[in-house]
């Protein structure tokens, strides 16, 4: 057994036990998966107790659904995402780590990866990672919101919360945030008498 397996194998075993006993050690989870989607050691490890390998793995979907008797986590995509909600850096390398090269989506025991779509912050690091590498570094260096690279990219729409019950309110927050000529713009049509 090399020692790169035998590191592999001791994260992996801490990882896996931080996703069995819950809340003592979900804290570690983020930078646990970090670590093993950035040396790939998801793909092969051995179990420093009995010396015991497993792998390689296709992909780390494969690990991450492989029951754990078997070398992975036993767990689903969706489960470690919502074990790193609030490690943006974690997110995005699972993201990484599961997306897809173009063409036909792979199915995979019977289900179907889809890419993120919609406001989803791993859609929007998706997004930004492959289109602006600039703002996707400002976001995981918590710099700005996914969101607002998202609009500073041009890729959303800038919007702003009003409270629909007082008018006040509202004309305020569109003047501050809109061009003169779109609210010139939306003077006209308002006052247009369709109502």
């Amino acid at each position: 057994m090399t020692d790169r397996l035998r590191e592999a194998g001791t994260l992996v075993t801490h990882l896996s036990r931080a996703m069995l006993d819950g809340s003592r050690d979900l804290a570690t989870v983020p930078t646990l998966i970090k670590r093993i989607i950035a040396d790939e050691m998801w793909r092969e490890w051995a179990d420093p107790a009995s010396g015991r390998s497993y792998g390689p793995f296709r992909t780390f979907e494969h690990f991450v659904i492989t029951p754990v008797r078997n070398g992975g986590l036993g767990s689903s995509i969706k489960q470690v995402l919502a074990l790193c909600v609030d490690d943006a850096d974690a997110v995005n390398a699972i993201d990484a780590a599961t997306q897809r090269n173009s063409g036909r989506p792979k199915i995979d025991n019977n289900v179907q990866d889809k890419a993120p779509v919609g406001n989803a912050n791993r859609a929007a690091l998706r997004r930004l990672r492959k289109d602006r590498p600039d703002l996707h570094a400002e976001v995981l260096a918590e710099r700005i919101s996914a969101h607002g690279a998202m609009v500073q990219a041009g890729f959303r729409p800038r919007t702003i919360p009003v409270p629909i019950t007082r008018p006040d309110a509202i004309a305020a927050a569109l003047k501050r945030n809109m061009s003169a000529e779109d609210f010139t713009m939306l003077v006209k049509i308002l006052t247009a008498g369709d109502r």
